[in-house]
C-alpha cells in the first residue's frame, strides 16, 4: 500500500492522528456503527480467548451402543455442583439429579435399569439414557460461556463481529490472555458507538482526541 492509498483511507475516515500504542496502553473496547466491537491496546500478534456469557456452550455428543451419553468434568466442559444442562428443551441441574451407579453396557444392553432418564453418579458424572444407539444430540452447558479464539493484528487490535453464535448485545464479553487472565471485560450494549483506531501497515491511526491510556 503506497502513501497515496494510506492518505485516502485517512481522509475517508475523518480526522485521525497517528501513533504507536505504548506497552502500558489501556485496553479499550469501541463499538462500531455495524454493531461490531474493536478492542485496541492489546499485544501485537498475541492470541486471546473471547468469552461470550450470553451464549452458553453447546456440546455435540454421541450415544453408545446402549443409547447412553456420559458427561464428565473437563477443562473444556466443566461440571460442578452448580452446573445445569439443557437437552431437547428440558433443563436439568446437578443438585436435582438422582444419584445412581454408572450404567454398564454389554452387547447393546444395559446391565440394570437406570434410576432416571438423566442422573449422576457419586463422582459427579452425568448420564443421559434412553437415546437411540449411536445417535447424536446437543447438550447446552447453561453456566459455561461460549468461547472463540482471536489474534491481535500488528497494531494490537482485535475486531469482533456480531452474530447469532457470538452475540454482542446485553451480556458481558470477556477478553482473556493465553495464560487465562482477564484483559478486558465489557458489555456491548453499554458502549457508545464511535470511531475506532485502524491499523495501516503496522501503524495505528487514532480518531481525533483519542486517549491511548498511560
Amino acid at each position: 500500500m503506497n502513501a497515496k492509498k494510506v492518505s485516502a483511507i485517512i481522509a475517508a475516515l475523518g480526522t485521525l492522528t497517528i501513533g504507536i500504542l505504548p506497552a502500558s496502553a489501556e485496553v479499550v473496547a469501541t463499538k462500531t456503527a455495524d454493531g461490531g466491537i474493536v478492542v485496541s491496546g492489546l499485544t501485537d500478534y498475541s492470541s486471546y480467548t473471547i468469552e461470550y456469557s450470553g451464549a452458553p456452550k453447546i456440546r455435540r455428543a454421541s450415544a453408545n451402543a446402549c443409547g447412553v451419553i456420559a458427561l464428565s468434568d473437563s477443562e473444556s466442559y466443566p461440571i460442578d455442583s452448580s452446573s445445569s444442562f439443557t437437552r431437547g428443551g428440558t433443563s436439568y441441574t446437578m443438585a436435582s439429579l438422582t444419584v445412581g451407579a454408572a450404567p454398564k453396557c454389554s452387547d447393546g444392553n444395559l446391565a440394570a435399569t437406570p434410576p432416571a432418564s438423566v442422573f449422576k453418579d457419586s463422582n459427579g458424572n452425568v448420564y443421559i439414557t434412553g437415546l437411540t444407539a449411536y445417535s447424536n444430540t446437543e447438550i447446552t452447558y447453561n453456566s459455561v460461556p461460549s468461547t472463540r479464539r482471536a489474534k491481535a493484528n500488528a497494531c494490537g487490535i482485535v475486531a469482533l463481529r456480531n452474530d447469532a453464535n457470538y452475540p454482542l448485545s446485553s451480556s458481558p464479553v470477556m477478553v482473556k490472555s493465553e495464560a487465562g487472565s482477564e484483559v478486558s471485560n465489557f458489555t456491548p450494549n453499554s458502549l457508545t458507538t464511535s470511531d475506532s483506531p485502524i491499523c495501516v501497515k503496522g501503524k495505528t491511526y487514532f480518531p481525533e482526541g483519542w486517549s491511548m491510556g498511560s
